[in-house]
């Protein structure tokens, strides 16, 4: 329907609205429903923001004590440092360490000036060496937190809930339901496609009824900005502090530094200038690698647990947290999104432009939401939106695209049934280049006229319908043939056909001459098999003449204000249609001149008729007709015949009638109804009875047209 002309001036609107329409439908079911088709193309946008955008200050105060690789291996330690220390030679005996281990960074970090110090650890089970490590995390009780956790596990009927894993009491006894404040909660909210995007500082879980507080609310407590904490659960998208471990982007993430290296007496100085590094820091300890499963994806890309938990720390004490666009304002979004893409669409009609705009347009809503996320702290909605404007204007325009071209199919399926097909698809395709051509040039071609003999009086005996019906045949069947060889279809003059190469498009004089030989010899070979036809439906046969010839004319728009052709005129094509005439005088189906017969000796098997020049005329043709295609070699017969008859016209011309009648008169044996034979034969008794003037160069004055 929206193809039909009478639609087309609305299809524009019909489809923004119906697009429009659809990704409020979306957008409505995800927020109701929480199906949102759209999630991966939204999160991707997101994470794009959150890694190129502004990043979160860096509170100075946070730094990061990795158990990493170094740590647990303890390869970069002689063995003189780690007898030396008690805590290496603790940790020497691999992972997991003896609880000793952190009672001695405790320790050491505390009498350091540390602030607060952080173990993103669990601690479940009892161990022997629990009692130094007890007596250190009391003694520093309110300068210290400790991680615990939930897991989720399976109910009854197929419910889930989830189950508290604290530190074993041989290290922090539980009073009760009572939560001991040194305890936070290190579980971090993934979103469905396993990516870290937001932080939940306050933790409800069912079937308990009480309150816990993250990991990171807990620090934020002690450092006392407990007024920073949110009051609700909900999670909230963080604005990360840098990207993990990056020489790439200006801000990097939290930098980390080993656990072996403050248990090193020369590196505790070099590094960490004898513990003066460490005053009023808040120091996180926790793993860093894979092995203990605690690395997880984030828009900034793969990142330790304890460094997230630094990020949900900086966030929380900066107030640097992203927030999405309340609904009403996403809808208003996506409706603004169609109708920019109803607007573009009526008034842009140039695919070229059309395409940069919807680009242009599209790059330019993607920089505002980089600029709500940096300068206002909102996540607006990217992907329906833009979805809505990009899917309105490529779906209007492909509407648009189809309709033009079925349009046009229409019009030039119309215009084919009047005027020659590569002259539509010239005037369709190129019109700049049709209308250059309409005033008037002058351009090298080679025109075709064929007639039908005795047409004329064939129509004063013949039933009109029985006419028309065999001349609709053969003109159906000439006009195929015209357009199969890249011709132009110039006009019909009743039986008559003219037919042009070269004053629409040309691939050369050379190409356009062949290309007419090769339409006249198929339309000779294509009358005879009307001819077989007609015979047995009991019609009359039909003979034709062809003429060709090729020269300089003038192509243009001729005619009147009521009525006009693109043709061509001029002396070349003239003489194309007095060739056709001629045919009947030296009866032969097809004659062309002496500029085609140069284009295409090379391709076809060419016989002299004649020398020849219009009454009033000083200049001569030669004429030639064409005896087939030297892709199918003739006979030695014809050969023979051809090369002695060929012969015969160069004495003829050189004024030796007496040979050239004995060449002429052998070849009447082989065809005694040879025209031209007869023909020379005779002019040759009369110059020999009566010898022509001295300047005779063989030219025969043409008074017939």
């Amino acid at each position: 329907m929206l193809w039909n002309a009478r639609y087309r001036k609305y299809a524009p609107a019909i489809i923004c609205a119906g697009c429009t329409f659809l990704m409020c439908l979306l957008y409505w079911v995800a927020i109701r429903y929480g199906y949102d088709v759209l999630q991966a193309p939204e999160q991707w946008f997101k994470d794009r923001r959150a890694l190129y955008g502004s990043h979160a200050p860096r509170y100075p105060q946070l730094t990061y004590l990795a158990i990493d690789d170094l740590s647990i291996k303890l390869t970069a330690a002689s063995p003189e440092e780690i007898q030396a220390s008690p805590a290496l030679t603790q940790m020497q005996q691999g992972w997991p360490f003896p609880r000793t281990v952190y009672a001695h960074a405790l320790d050491r970090l505390m009498r350091a000036g540390a602030r607060l110090v952080i173990f993103d650890l669990m601690f479940i089970t009892p161990k022997p060496e629990d009692v130094q490590f007890k007596a250190a995390l009391d003694k520093y009780r309110d300068r210290v937190v400790v991680g615990w956790n939930y897991v989720i596990a399976g109910g009854e009927r197929g419910k889930t809930y989830k189950t508290l894993q604290t530190p074993t009491v041989t290290l922090i006894p539980q009073e009760g339901d009572v939560v001991d404040s040194r305890l936070g909660l290190v579980n971090v909210p993934t979103d469905e496609d396993g990516t870290v995007r937001r932080m939940q500082y306050r933790v409800q879980m069912e079937p308990f009824p009480e309150i816990y507080e993250s990991l990171s609310a807990r620090v934020v407590e002690k450092l006392g900005m407990a007024e920073r904490i949110p009051k609700d659960t909900r999670p909230r998208y963080l604005r990360w502090q840098g990207v993990p471990n990056s020489t790439f982007y200006s801000e990097s993430g939290f930098v980390s530094y080993s656990l072996w290296e403050i248990f090193v007496p020369k590196l505790w100085k070099q590094n960490f200038q004898n513990g003066e590094f460490f005053r009023d820091k808040v120091v996180m300890i926790g793993p860093k690698g894979n092995f203990l499963k605690d690395e997880l994806v984030t828009p900034m890309g793969v990142m330790p647990g304890p460094e997230i938990h630094l990020n949900a720390i900086n966030s929380l004490i900066h107030g640097a947290f992203i927030y999405d666009t309340l609904p009403w304002l996403d809808l208003c979004a996506i409706v603004g999104g169609g109708i920019f893409a109803c607007l573009l669409l009526y008034r842009e009609k140039s695919p070229g432009r059309l395409f940069t705009y919807l680009i242009g347009i599209s790059l330019f809503y993607v920089a505002v939401g980089f600029l709500f996320y940096n300068m206002a702290d909102r996540y607006i909605l990217i992907s329906y939106p833009l979805l809505c404007f990009l899917g309105g204007g490529l779906l209007g325009f492909t509407n648009e695209f189809v309709a033009e071209q079925i349009e046009r199919r229409r019009t030039r399926a119309t215009l084919e049934r009047y005027v020659s097909k590569n002259l539509v698809r010239e005037i369709l395709d190129n019109p700049a280049t049709f209308y250059d051509k309409v005033g008037g040039v002058r351009l090298p071609v080679t025109a075709l006229f064929s007639d039908v003999r005795d047409f004329t009086t064939m129509t004063e005996r013949a039933d009109p319908t029985q006419m028309v019906t065999q001349l609709n045949e053969y003109l159906q069947e000439m006009t195929r043939l015209v357009f199969q060889y890249g011709g132009t279809l110039d006009k019909f003059v009743g039986d008559a056909v003219m037919a042009v190469w070269g004053n629409i498009r040309t691939v050369g004089t050379a190409q356009d001459a062949e290309q007419a030989v090769r339409t006249a010899l198929a339309m000779l070979e294509s009358l005879r098999k009307l001819n077989e036809h007609w015979q047995t439906r009991g019609l009359p046969q039909w003979v034709i003449g062809v003429g060709i010839n090729q020269g300089e004319a003038i192509a243009g728009n001729i005619g009147s204000n009521e009525k006009m052709d693109l043709t061509v005129i001029g002396d070349a094509v003239n003489t194309a249609s007095r060739l056709e005439g001629l045919t009947k005088k030296y009866h032969v189906p097809l004659l062309i001149g002496p500029t085609v017969a140069a284009q295409v000796k090379d391709h076809f098997y060419l016989q002299s008729v004649d020398r020849a020049a219009a009454k009033g005329k000083s200049n001569a043709l030669d004429l030639y007709t064409v005896l087939g295609d030297k892709a199918q070699p003739l006979s030695k017969e014809w050969l023979s015949y051809l090369e002695c008859y060929e012969e015969g016209i160069r004495l003829f011309r050189i004024k030796n009638f007496i040979e050239a009648l004995e060449m002429f008169e052998s070849l009447l044996p082989y065809r005694p109804d040879d025209y031209l034979a007869k023909l020379y034969i005779g002019r040759c008794k009369e110059y020999i009875a009566h010898p022509p003037e001295e300047n005779w160069n063989g030219v025969v004055i043409i008074t017939e047209k």
